[in-house]
């Protein structure tokens, strides 16, 4: 097995292309002839260094959200989705201050005190128990949600069919 990680518009035309035979994604344009199958609701937290004055909160709300200035992902991320859907059409939205490469680099500038940002809880996991990040849930219950996409033709098929039915379970 090959594992491939990268942003959604490159996983989706990977897969599209045959180049995958699975993907686990953030969000997928439907296409005839692909089977998506959703996984589970990834939970969004707000991160911040343990130094950070958030740090000790409980919870952040949709409105104090709102109002932040936030580090934001690489492009293509299902982040800006995640903030529309949550936000609305109209917003308000918090502003992006600094647009990363990556999720992990978005850890280790929150890490350096850089500011704060929003990532899948399941992102930090390693982080919150080695105390180097903290987690703030959103109260609002924001959520990602995490989809299995391969082509129809696989999806019947040992090993794919396996695959699929042993993490979705």
């Amino acid at each position: 097995m090959d594992l491939v990680i990268d942003n959604n518009p490159n996983i989706a035309r990977q897969v599209t292309s045959g180049e995958l035979d699975i993907a686990v994604m953030e969000w997928w344009h439907p296409k005839p002839g692909f089977q998506a199958v959703d996984w589970r609701q990834e939970p969004v937290v707000l991160i911040t260094s343990p130094e950070h004055p958030y740090a000790e909160w409980h919870e952040i709300d949709r409105t104090t959200l709102a109002g932040m200035s936030l580090l934001g992902g690489e492009p293509g991320t299902g982040t800006g989705r995640l903030l529309a859907n949550f936000f609305g059409d109209k917003g308000p939205f918090p502003n992006v201050s600094m647009q990363l490469g990556s999720t992990e680099a978005v850890k280790q500038a929150v890490k350096a005190g850089l500011g704060v940002s929003l990532v899948l809880a399941a992102c930090v996991e390693e982080e919150i128990r080695a105390g180097t990040l903290c987690a703030i849930p959103v109260s609002d219950g924001a959520c990602q949600k995490l989809s299995v996409i391969c082509p129809e033709t696989l999806a019947r098929q040992p090993p794919v069919s396996t695959f699929v039915s042993h993490i979705c379970q």
